[in-house]
């Protein structure tokens, strides 16, 4: 276990493992919730002492994670097919992109706000790659849960980007808890954060709000996934592409600058 390739490679199995179970299994689906932390300790763990070489090394590692684990939720539509994955794998793609940016900003910026910057940045993709290809909706975070629609009956208010939001946050929330300086490796588990992360899990499940249920978006017509996915839910979409842009606006002036 001391050999960081190792842990590496161990982190990026279990996030691969998770993202498929979650999708494919639907008893499963609560897994996502904490899918992508081994992601976020790839990203930060590994990136600490590691050159510009070694970032993108780990990027590339996440990106054929994103790939493999979002290519796998086709299978898990009432019809699967080959055009599924590929579509997955490319929604896994272009959402990767939000760590790569992070490397930017960071690099030239600096992201005041940490991890939680990337969070933003996924939104944002989700959004805009939602609004040129509406079928890339399947594949939203918040998606995983279409057949468990009880534990998320307050996406009417959030919309299905609201969903993504809080499966993103839970994820960083375990990062700390879980893997911050590898602590599960050490035996070092931070057993109050999980509480703090645990706490966020279960507010929204306490809120008695009623919604229409969410099908499965290949089952439906793209109207009615569009007022799933629009309306009031919308602004967090339209506002993590516009902070996004200021933010990818500010880190090229600063990179300008400093030359």
């Amino acid at each position: 276990m001391e050999n960081p390739n190792t842990r590496l490679w161990l982190l990026a199995l279990l996030s691969l493992s998770l993202l498929v179970i979650s999708a494919v299994f639907n008893t499963f689906s609560f897994l996502i919730l904490l899918g992508l932390s081994p992601l976020f300790a790839i990203f930060n763990e590994f990136n600490k002492t590691g050159s510009e070489r070694s970032q993108l090394k780990n990027y590339g590692y996440i990106l054929a994670i994103l790939a493999l684990g979002f290519g796998s939720w086709g299978l898990s539509f009432s019809t699967p097919e080959p055009v599924h994955f590929m579509q997955g794998a490319l929604f896994g793609i272009a959402i990767s992109l939000s760590f790569l940016i992070y490397l930017f900003t960071n690099k030239y910026a600096k992201n005041r706000i940490g991890l939680f910057t990337i969070l933003i940045y996924w939104l944002a993709i989700e959004y805009l790659l939602y609004r040129y290809i509406p079928t890339f909706a399947n594949y939203f975070l918040g998606a995983v849960f279409s057949h468990d629609t009880y534990l998320i009956s307050w996406d009417l208010y959030t919309g299905l980007q609201g969903v993504s939001f809080w499966i993103i946050l839970v994820n960083i929330l375990f990062y700390f808890a879980l893997f911050k300086d590898l602590a599960i490796f050490n035996s070092k588990i931070r057993w109050l954060s999980i509480i703090y992360t645990l706490v966020i899990v279960v507010i929204p499940f306490a809120m008695n709000i009623s919604s229409e249920a969410i099908i499965p978006i290949d089952l439906i017509s793209m109207e009615a996934a569009s007022k799933q996915l629009t309306g009031s839910g919308e602004y967090l979409g339209k506002n993590a592409v516009w902070v996004s842009i200021l933010m990818i606006c500010y880190g090229f002036v600063q990179r300008k600058t400093k030359k």
